[in-house]
């Protein structure tokens, strides 16, 4: 357990140490593309993490890319309906506004659902504590990537109001 807690923290420093210097090289580049390579490189640390041996490690690759996929498709479209939505408001077009909520309400829906399957399927092809060390890292790795973002932001004057 103690050999399990030292990896994950050796990976997590190295994941951050590596961001910091991903996120400073690639502040004149494209965000899609630094969201690539923070994507790429939290597969590889995954799978490092993991233990897994070939053929699981290319079943957990396959279903984490359909799934990120299907999880992107839906994030755009609730932002895309976010956005159809703002621009209601500001229009006051309140029959509008409900059938865009209703609207939200399934995307919504939706993303919960690929979250479900995500972990059903993950489990399937995970042990018990695969799949729990799975999570661990996904919470940390989201809780800190989401810090060191608003930390970025805040260093070079942006505000992060909601406007």
């Amino acid at each position: 357990m103690q050999k399990l807690a030292l990896k994950l923290t050796k990976a997590f420093f190295l994941t951050f140490l590596m961001f910091s210097f991903a996120f400073i090289s690639s502040s004149a580049q494209p965000g899609k593309k630094a969201m690539k390579r923070i994507n790429t490189f939290k597969k590889i640390k995954l799978l490092e993490i993991l233990e897994l041996n070939e053929d699981l490690s290319n079943k957990f690759l396959i279903a984490y890319d359909k799934f990120a996929k299907q999880e992107r498709i839906a994030q755009e479209e609730i932002k895309e309906t976010t956005s159809k939505l703002e621009k209601a408001i500001r229009k006051d077009e309140t029959s509008k506004i409900k059938d865009l909520l209703k609207e939200m309400e399934t995307k919504k829906k939706l993303l919960l659902q690929i979250f479900i399957d995500k972990h059903k399927e993950f489990k399937a092809i995970l042990n018990e504590k695969q799949f729990a060390t799975y999570i661990v890292f996904n919470e940390k790795f989201r809780h800190e990537l989401g810090k060191r973002l608003l930390k970025r932001g805040k260093g070079k004057g942006r505000s992060n109001r909601f406007d």
